[in-house]
């Protein structure tokens, strides 16, 4: 079974086993809401979630691992597996998977529970669609110093992306680590002026 299988399994057992129940106060290993459902479920196929804890900050921790496409909500492009959101602020916020074949699966509220339910309209702004792991690469780390081929490729990179004006001479000076900081700013990375793997 691949990863998003694996993820739509996991949270289908969640929704079948009794031990599990909806609660905002996650008191608990089986208490969960609507997110940390979607939250465990992942995690447990083995799926980056880098640090999502709450509907509120799914969209950018899930699209920052490079695993996911976050996109403008529209039913008609849903995919099975999706994941629907919808956040105003903490107060006016949901998440569902979608099963395909107009169904998705839920920790809805109190009342109803944990669920898989036919898709109703909930005013979801999002689709964060799972792509699939980044291929691991076998690629060296590149800093301050490194007079390489891949600098020269980063050079481009960085003149591309965010408008650098570097002199490709694959020679990491000053310039191009002040860009690649900028660059991990930009894109919520740590700032540290390293090519690395998460770079």
């Amino acid at each position: 079974m691949d990863k998003l299988g694996e993820f739509i399994t996991n949270v289908l057992d969640m929704i079948q086993d009794k031990r599990y129940y909806y609660s905002m106060q996650r008191e608990n290993e089986f208490a969960v809401d609507c997110s940390s459902i979607i939250i465990k479920g992942l995690k447990d196929a083995g799926i980056n979630v880098n640090g999502a804890t709450y509907t509120g900050n799914m969209c950018q921790c899930l699209k920052s691992t490079g695993a996911f496409l976050v996109i403008p909500f529209n039913y008609m492009n849903a995919q099975k597996g999706d994941i629907f959101v919808r956040h105003v602020n903490n107060n006016d916020a949901h998440a569902v998977l979608y099963l395909g074949n107009g169904q998705i699966a839920e920790a809805c509220n109190k009342k109803y529970g944990l669920r898989v339910t036919n898709y109703y309209t909930n005013r979801y702004q999002y689709i964060i669609r799972y792509k699939g792991d980044l291929p691991k690469m076998n690629l060296p780390t590149i800093r301050k110093g490194s007079k390489c081929i891949e600098v020269g490729f980063l050079q481009l990179f960085l003149n591309k992306y965010i408008g650098s004006r570097l002199i490709i001479d694959c020679d990491f000076g000053p310039r191009t680590a002040e860009a690649l900081a900028n660059f991990q700013m930009r894109y919520n990375l740590e700032i540290d002026s390293i090519c690395g793997v998460k770079t």
